[in-house]
């Protein structure tokens, strides 16, 4: 019994670690470059729906993933564009971004070969008052989703 249950789960271990892999693999081989298809922006205010909103935009930019865990960030917008090095590094079902200056952004990992879908969100709750100066709880959600394909 011991047996079957160290086999099953050495099997498990590898199998993890196996996905784990052909991700950062993906993310370097044939040159590393994706295009980002499209950036959603969505924020949303519990308090005061009517400052809700969600935009999208086409053609983003791009993500250079080089084998060593290096590489860059393109984002453009109308005529112009930003760019910045990056590090990397990744799970089964999470890659974090660090700019740099080594600050990390953590996006939750949705991986099919050569499409990959990042998807981060923060939320802050404060309190403020209402009209009638009582404190209430106020709850705004940031969600940031990224489309890419491999170019």
């Amino acid at each position: 019994m011991k047996k079957v249950l160290f086999i099953a789960l050495a099997s498990l271990l590898f199998v993890a670690c196996s996905k784990e892999k052909r991700i950062e693999k993906n993310l370097w081989k044939k040159g590393g470059e994706w295009n980002i298809e499209s950036a959603q922006e969505t924020y949303k205010n519990q308090e005061d729906p009517s400052q809700n909103y969600s935009e999208t935009y086409l053609n983003y930019g791009t993500l250079q993933f080089d084998k060593d865990g290096s590489g860059s960030m393109t984002f453009t917008d109308g005529n112009s564009a930003y760019s910045e090095k990056i590090t990397y590094t990744n799970t089964e079902t999470e890659l974090t971004i660090f700019d740099s200056e080594g600050a990390g952004t953590v996006f939750d990992l949705d991986w099919e070969r050569n499409e990959i879908t990042l998807t981060t969100s923060e939320t802050y709750t404060y309190q403020t008052l209402d009209e009638n100066f009582n404190f209430i709880d106020v709850t705004e959600t940031y969600t940031t989703t990224l489309e890419c394909e491999k170019k």
